[in-house]
């Protein structure tokens, strides 16, 4: 038998293959045709409307068609499709990478040096051949407070936890103006309490403190020579007049206030060490709070001061919006400092807490008055405008000042500007519904016209007051005797 088979049953194989291949072809070619005819009427009526999408329809057929183009065309738009997804993946890997790395140089930033130049600490960023998984990166922070917290007692500098920081509930947390109005005040108070006993000292008029303020008052005195000083008692005007201009802003620093305090006061002369006390024990956020300090000082000196340092500062208690009940406070207050000034004949404060209803131009209206319901105007009650007429009466006792222009312009403001509201303060009397608007700002005031209806019921009231008439007969009469005398 031969080795290899005859060639001629190589052949029959062959031809045998090359027959079941040929008519697959074919078959699958003849069902190629059959389909395209069958659509024959369908595709030759397109062709009439729109010759070329029939031939990009047919060429986009023909080549999708064949499964190789099919093949390659899928294999594309997945491959596509993974690459973006994988550099999606990266990009979202190495932002959460990037921002730990930011979280801890930031924790990082906050420990002792001897901590951050440990060896044993890993770098906040790596190289890429070092970079940890994730698991590591979330680890690597307790282990940094623990190395802090191993070495807290070696470091120069404490290391508080949330739980080792004490808080005192009782504390009230004051406003850095709050702060600001106390340090200033408390300075003032302390400054002329020491340029007085250091006039007064070796005096009966002295006021003693403990052995500390003591000794200070007499290195003072020796110091500065006081020997033979005729002065024994300063005048709170020119002490305030030279405290202002020296001290004014050195209360308005942040940095400075949050590095003062109030001193220990046990060791200060009796009437400093009560204002002291009262002082730290008072918020004064408001002017509440002042009028509280106020009328409670005895001493007439520290009063007189008061008021001073409350006009050239009237503006720390200013606020954008004001309650009812504190405004007729705030009147108050300004009632009863101008009938304390006018008793002390104290003329140079006197004018100028009575600029305040006189000149238009004076802002701090709006921290003692506030505007009533439907006028843009400040107003003031009777009981106000007669208390400083009433002030202007005692100034003119020794005839201290003339008086005459500022009680006209008074006069004329009740005449014109007076109004009826509907509800009564102080007595409940009618002549407590009355309000006398004031000029504001540049002096042609805005104040609207009022009626004659309303101003003769004005004076109908005004009319059967007693206290008012007697004022009003009072201030006339001497000013006619004046005008007369001229």
């Amino acid at each position: 038998m031969p080795l290899l088979p005859p060639y001629h049953h190589i052949n029959k194989r062959l031809v045998r293959i090359w027959t079941r291949f040929h008519h697959g072809f074919c078959s699958s070619a003849s069902r190629i045709s059959k389909f395209s005819s069958s659509n024959g009427i369908i595709l030759s009526s397109q062709a009439q409307a729109n010759p070329t999408r029939i031939k990009l329809s047919s060429l986009l057929w023909r080549y999708f068609n064949e499964p190789g183009n099919l093949l390659f065309v899928t294999t594309n738009i997945i491959a596509f499709m993974g690459i973006i997804t994988y550099n999606t993946l990266v990009n979202i890997s190495r932002e959460k990478y990037i921002q730990e790395g930011r979280i801890l140089a930031s924790l990082n930033s906050h420990f002792p040096d001897n901590v951050r130049r440990n060896e044993e600490l890993p770098l906040l960023f790596p190289k890429e051949e070092e970079q940890s998984s994730e698991k590591d990166s979330l680890e690597l922070l307790p282990k940094i407070v623990d190395k802090v917290e191993e070495e807290n007692e070696t470091s120069p500098l404490t290391i508080y936890s949330e739980n080792k920081i004490p808080l005192v509930k009782s504390v009230k947390v004051t406003s850095m103006k709050s702060e600001s109005i106390k340090l200033s005040l408390f300075h003032m108070i302390y400054s002329f309490q020491l340029y007085k006993s250091v006039l007064q000292h070796n005096t009966k008029q002295e006021e003693k403190g403990a052995a500390s303020w003591n000794e200070e008052v007499e290195a003072m005195w020796k110091s500065l020579n006081m020997r033979d000083t005729k002065v024994k008692y300063p005048n709170t005007y020119e002490f305030y007049k030279s405290w202002n201009n020296e001290f004014k802003d050195a209360f308005t620093n942040p940095t400075k206030l949050e590095n003062s305090y109030l001193p220990t006061f046990s060791v200060y002369p009796a009437p400093l060490k009560w204002f002291c006390d009262t002082l730290y024990g008072t918020d004064l956020k408001d002017l509440k709070d002042f009028q509280s300090i106020y009328q409670n000082t005895k001493s007439k000196s520290f009063r007189n001061l008061l008021e001073l340092w409350l006009y050239d500062n009237a503006f720390l208690f200013q606020r954008k919006t004001t309650l009812k009940e504190d405004s007729e406070f705030n009147e108050k207050l300004f009632q009863t400092m101008i009938q304390d000034i006018g008793r002390a004949k104290n003329t140079q404060l006197f004018l100028r807490f009575s600029s305040i209803i006189l000149k238009p131009s004076n802002p701090r209206k709006s921290v003692f008055f506030s505007d009533l319901n439907g006028y843009n105007v400040p107003s003031v009650s009777l009981e106000t405008l007669l208390g400083v007429i009433d002030g202007f009466a005692e100034l003119s006792k020794d005839g201290l000042y003339d008086y005459t222009p500022d009680v006209t312009e008074l006069i004329k403001m009740l005449k014109s500007n007076c109004i009826i509201t509907n509800k009564a303060s102080g007595s409940g009397t009618g002549a407590s519904k009355l309000r006398i608007l004031l000029p504001y700002e540049d002096g042609s005031s805005s104040i609207p016209e009022i009626s004659d209806r309303v101003k003769q019921r004005c004076y109908e009231i005004l009319s059967q007051d007693k206290h008012t008439m007697e004022t009003l007969n009072q201030m006339v009469t001497k000013t006619a005797q004046l005008e007369g005398q001229q």
